[in-house]
């Protein structure tokens, strides 16, 4: 069994550094997963990272994952992070501007868990839950709604909630620009997947 953080970057040499400090000595392994999709406006156009971002993931001895190509959108970016290779292994899921406080201990039934999410571009004392710790990634994707964990049958994965340890969500203090882009693709994906989320429940 291991233990596997998965960080989702693009031009993040500000923040890349202190999330993978934050699951060192927690996981076992960790990857960080680089590049810029479709849906998100590029800067530069570019599709990986130019900043330093993923020189300095793998100075702090991350496994660094670079695409060929845009991602066509953030949910292929994010199924690259399905790779479990045993049953057992556990996966904590975040962003560059998150930082996890407290080490989950392992849930003895069920293979997804939600973690306290707090802060967000606003508000550094607002919070939600994301389904962050996943045991046994194997026959689960994400599909329109990339928050959420669904099986080969179509059923969205859920749990409870770990009481732990909590993700804290810097976007806030990002430049006004990175906000503004992360605000058009927000809007954009929220449109795009109702439908889906409708379809599912989950609206």
């Amino acid at each position: 069994m291991k233990r596997l953080a998965v960080i989702s970057a693009y031009n993040e040499i500000d923040f890349i550094t202190g999330a993978i400090k934050s699951v060192r000595g927690w996981a076992d392994r960790i990857i960080v997963v680089d590049g810029a999709w479709t849906g998100f406006p590029l800067i530069n156009n570019d599709f990986k990272s130019t900043d330093g971002t993923i020189e300095e993931a793998r100075r702090w001895g991350a496994e660094v994952i670079i695409p060929k190509r845009v991602w066509l959108d953030q949910v292929e970016k994010r199924n690259v992070y399905l790779v479990a290779e045993a049953p057992e292994d556990w996966y904590l899921i975040l962003d560059a501007d998150e930082r996890l406080v407290g080490w989950p201990e392992y849930p003895i039934w069920g293979r997804a868990y939600n973690i306290i999410i707090m802060g967000s571009r606003m508000n550094s004392r607002s919070y939600n839950i994301g389904l962050r710790l996943v045991r046994n990634t194997i026959g689960l994707h994400y599909e329109m709604v990339h928050n959420y964990l669904i099986d080969n049958d179509g059923v969205v994965e859920s749990g409870g909630t770990i009481k732990d340890c909590i993700i804290q969500h810097l976007a806030y203090l990002r430049s006004k620009e990175r906000n503004k882009l992360k605000d058009i693709y927000a809007d954009s994906q929220w449109d795009e997947e109702m439908p889906r989320r409708k379809e599912l429940g989950i609206a």
